[in-house]
């Protein structure tokens, strides 16, 4: 089973994601978060909708991201995937939103990602 677009329109492999299970999304998680580089491209907002659906807590997947240099990747986790996980935030999560919140880089400034921090914790914080 191929749940990991080969390229951003791989909507076949969306088919199969949707049917995976729980164990299957998360051996290929890091894969998949990286198709939300960029949630214009198709296959984003199916991978958004399967792992939302995961009931585990994804810190350990979504905080490299958060703590990396990418700012684009970090805008569209925060403004959409985050906002679609279920439950409250942890407190390493909320750490790291309050960071970029009230201390953000010039460039997490430039790509709007102070806020979104902002925003995800007032909607979740």
């Amino acid at each position: 089973m191929m749940i990991v677009p080969r390229d951003k329109c791989d909507i076949e492999a969306c088919k199969q994601l949707a049917v995976a299970t729980d164990s299957q999304v998360l051996a290929a998680l890091p894969e998949l978060l990286e198709w939300l580089q960029d949630l214009n491209w198709p296959v984003a907002g199916h991978i958004i909708v399967r792992v939302s659906l995961l009931e585990v807590n994804l810190d350990a997947f979504l905080l490299p991201i958060l703590t990396s240099t990418d700012d684009d990747w970090k805008y569209w986790i925060l403004s959409g995937l985050m906002p679609e996980l279920p439950g409250r935030l942890s407190t390493l999560m909320i750490d790291q939103l309050v960071r970029m919140r009230d201390q953000p880089t010039v460039s997490e400034q430039k790509e709007e990602v102070d806020i979104e921090s902002r925003a995800l914790l007032e909607a979740k914080g």
